[in-house]
């Protein structure tokens, strides 16, 4: 028993047991043999008359293991702890992650526990909870403190110990009187002591008591039967009569109607004194409320049951204490907050205002018969050369032009025609993986017309003199892939056959087939890991030597590989809703490059161009042609680099390692998500800028600067989107703090203007004061998977939770009928919905970690 337990403290005699009282308040109670009584007894420290201190019986290390094993011997199941006094030279750092941390704040506060650790490297063993941390160090004795889940106790203290020593810790107690380590160690624990020192809130509070006379005095004043009835109507009545009857553990609560269960009396009794003071100010009037209800059994000796723990008046008092100082900070916190948020909103603003104004591009503007205009300055910069005339060009003969899908359909185009035929100096092939991520109705399926379209033409009219072009219709492949055995066979070259050696596979609602992948529906999810493969395997040398199977519709020759491309459209909801972390985790989504276009739907296009223009036509043809001539010799042709674009390769190559291996914060960065998103970023730079460099010169292409420059910010701008739908929760896990994440960002939406909110209309004056309504939160977050996907809850109780949640994290306080008043004045009406106010500055800080 307790092997690895450090020999310094087996040998001091300060041990005791405890655990005869399960699942009570009372087991943690240290007890000790006493020879007179024959008997175990609880260990007193402080004592009385009837019942004096009986320090004296600490056991032994060997006499308390004796006990152990006796006593587990009859069905008891009892635990060993020592005992902290003043006359002993330890101390122990007890570090616990509580069931009502959230997510987040469970990562913070396991990072912290690790550094105090590391700092300390001294004996550390796991607590019987399996979610704790106890560090044994010397120490003087001091006072005991506690703070942010972390205590420190050095004198009259019981520690349960497990010796189930932590692995990466020494098996030796570190600071011994004498050692090397006992300075450091004391300066340590110095440090960590006054870091807790910060924070000792209540220390000179004074509480104000009123008095019977002021009571009587009060026109406002509630009798105690009023005061009982008022908190049974309320909202949360239900738990209240719960804490007035007493009942508290999880087999005397019925969860379905409201109840709930405490992880200890002690956490019940505050609950109930919560309700008590907040009903009313009078601290007499709150003892007496407490005394009558069965929750204070503990506190009166003719009703305390026998094993229970002894509570005395000024426990009843600290609990008032407590609430009233809390009260207290809130009212003073809560100008303090509007004064924060308030220097925040001036500081923003000023920022906004002293900013450079950049010089609006030149205006480009679509004009049809008159019935319809539409101005380019918003989002994608037209593609230089070449490539932007095909993009501008089918914009113009899009029914519902839109500027984003017609760049997209252009550089789709070009990836399924040029992607082996030419290679980046780096080796790789020019195919690309693209998803248009847009809203219904908005005409997303231009995407696949556009390229539809001018292929079919450049078959016709692109050859020379206007011939036809055989073979280049193949470019676009519309097949649906029923295995990935499937996809292997049709990504094998015909050597027989004339042809560019590559093509695009297009997916009308590619959200489906990613759902399929995700809940690895039929072969959707062989499929993408054969398209994770194929994403290499682009270059001119691509080979693929077949597989084989016990069947034959299986089995594959070997041969050279078309360089595969994809493209496919979806919805926000579709997309977003199903791309989960297994999928980014494994590099599949680090390929693609997702698009999201936000515009708003045009009118339709009355003039629409029906027929491109000649010379688009056979540049497109002879572009073809080209990649059908190198194909069909021995070598690519390689798509050089101008010297400053070599430059700037290499300094995004140096910018992309030193993020990964140092992040931004100086250690090295663990998110594989992120690591593959910037990993591929260089690669997906060079193979759009490339394209464009061979849009602009198929025999002799060379990379510019204008090219390098555009397809960086057009890679940059998809990243960045992406990684701000994933870090606001909205993509990936639907745990909960993804779903923090989600709520932060609605909340942030509303408070700027971009997402409307109800509560606005009816009380403009709350978005000044950065106050958020529950029934909003309830609107815009209910729409997310990460709030759906619930099997226990429903969305309301989740997104309720979700609340609880940054209300412990301090981002959000709820608004109490008297704090309206104090914002808006006494003649104010309070709303009935539930609001919150928010903490710009704690937003933030959360939203960083």
């Amino acid at each position: 028993m307790l092997e690895l337990f450090p020999q310094e403290i087996k040998q001091y005699e300060q041990w005791a047991v405890c655990g005869f009282h399960p699942g009570t308040s009372s087991e943690k109670q240290p007890y000790v043999w006493d020879d007179d009584l024959g008997d175990m007894v609880p260990l007193r420290k402080d004592g009385n008359d009837k019942k004096p201190s009986n320090l004296h019986l600490l056991m032994s290390f060997e006499d308390a293991e004796r006990c152990i094993r006796y006593y587990n011997e009859i069905g008891h199941n009892l635990r060993l702890g020592f005992y902290l006094l003043p006359s002993d030279p330890f101390c122990c750092i007890d570090m616990d992650i509580k069931d009502t941390m959230s997510e987040m704040e469970k990562k913070v506060a396991g990072e912290r526990y690790k550094k105090i650790v590391e700092s300390f490297h001294s004996y550390t063993e796991i607590s019987r909870s399996g979610d704790g941390l106890h560090t044994w160090i010397y120490s003087i004795p001091q006072a005991g403190k506690r703070r942010d889940g972390v205590e420190v106790y050095s004198q009259y203290r019981f520690i349960i110990c497990t010796g189930d020593h932590w692995d990466v810790t020494p098996r030796t107690v570190s600071g011994a009187p004498g050692s090397e380590s006992e300075g450091y160690i004391a300066n340590l624990i110095h440090q960590l002591m006054s870091e807790m020192s910060e924070i000792n809130e209540s220390d000179g509070f004074q509480m104000l008591e009123l008095t019977e006379e002021d009571f009587s005095n009060d026109p406002y004043a509630m009798e105690d039967q009023d005061v009982y009835i008022q908190l049974c109507e309320q909202e949360n009545g239900t738990l209240f009569k719960q804490l007035w009857e007493g009942r508290w553990r999880a087999e005397e609560v019925d969860t379905s109607i409201g109840e709930r269960c405490f992880p200890s009396q002690s956490e019940a009794e505050f609950a109930l004194i919560d309700f008590l003071c907040f009903k009313s100010k009078y601290n007499f009037q709150v003892r007496r409320l407490f005394m009558y209800s069965p929750m204070s059994s503990r506190y009166d000796d003719s009703r305390r049951m026998p094993g229970e723990k002894i509570k005395r008046p000024y426990h009843l008092d600290r609990m008032i204490r407590n609430y009233r100082y809390d009260a207290h900070v809130k009212s003073m916190g809560l100008m303090q907050i509007v004064q924060n948020n308030v220097n925040a909103a001036i500081e923003r603003t000023e920022k906004l205002r002293q900013a450079t104004t950049p010089e609006r591009p030149p205006e480009e503007v679509l004009t049809t018969d008159g019935n319809y205009t539409e101005e380019q300055a918003d989002g994608l910069a037209w593609p230089p050369g070449f490539m932007g005339e095909v993009a501008r060009n089918m914009y113009k003969a899009s029914l519902l032009p839109i500027k984003d899908i017609s760049i997209l359909s252009a550089l789709a185009l070009f990836s399924g025609m040029c992607g082996k035929a030419w290679n980046t100096v780096t080796r790789s092939g020019l195919n690309n993986y693209f998803v248009l991520i847009a809203r219904s109705g908005i005409g997303k399926e231009a995407f696949r017309s556009n390229i539809e379209t001018i292929l079919s033409q450049v078959s016709n009219y692109g050859g020379q003199d206007g011939q036809q072009i055989f073979g280049i219709e193949r470019v676009l492949d519309t097949s649906t892939y029923a295995s990935d055995a499937a996809l292997r066979k049709d990504v094998i070259m015909d050597t027989s056959v004339m042809s560019c050696g590559s093509s695009i596979n297009y997916k009308t609602e590619v959200g489906a087939f990613f759902r399929n992948g995700k809940m690895e529906v039929g072969k959707a999810k062989d499929i993408m890991d054969e398209m994770l493969s194929l994403y290499d395997k682009g270059h001119f040398y691509a080979f693929s030597g077949g597989s084989k199977h016990s069947s034959k519709d299986n089995t594959t020759a070997g041969g050279k590989v078309k360089a595969y491309s994809f493209a496919g459209e979806t919805t926000p909801d579709e997309f977003y809703g199903n791309v989960d972390d297994r999928m980014m985790s494994s590099g599949f989504m680090s390929r693609i490059i997702a698009w999201e276009c936000t515009a708003n739907r045009p009118l339709m296009n009355k003039s629409m161009l029906l027929e491109y223009p000649e010379a688009i036509l056979r540049t497109i043809g002879a572009i073809y042609k080209q990649a059908v001539r190198i194909m069909s010799g021995t070598a690519p042709c390689y798509v050089e680099m101008e010297a400053d674009v070599h430059e700037a390769f290499d300094n995004l190559d140096n910018v992309v390692a030193k993020f990964l291996n140092s992040g931004n914060d100086g250690e090295q960065v663990q998110d594989e998500v992120i690591r593959q998103m910037y990993t591929r970023k260089a690669l997906k730079v060079l193979r759009i800028a490339s394209l464009l460099a061979v849009a602009d010169n198929s025999e002799r292409p060379v990379v510019t600067m204008e090219h390098y420059r555009w397809a960086e910010s057009f890679i940059d701008q998809g990243n960045e989107r992406f990684l701000e739908k994933r870090n606001s929760g909205q993509i990936g896990s639907t745990d909960s703090t993804s779903r923090e994440k989600i709520m932060l960002n609605s909340i942030k939406k509303f408070l700027d203007g971009e997402v409307k909110a109800g509560v606005y209309k009816r009380f403009p004056m709350f978005k000044g004061a950065f106050i958020v309504a529950r029934s909003d939160l309830c609107t815009y977050c209910r729409q997310f998977k990460a709030f759906k996907q619930t099997r226990n809850d429903n969305i309301l109780q989740v997104i309720d939770n979700t609340i609880y949640g940054l209300m412990s994290m301090e981002v959000l306080t709820e608004m109490r009928p008297m704090d309206f008043s104090s914002f808006f004045g006494a003649e104010f009406t309070p709303p009935r919905m539930k609001c919150y106010l928010v903490d710009i500055e704690r937003m933030n800080e959360v939203i960083k970690l």
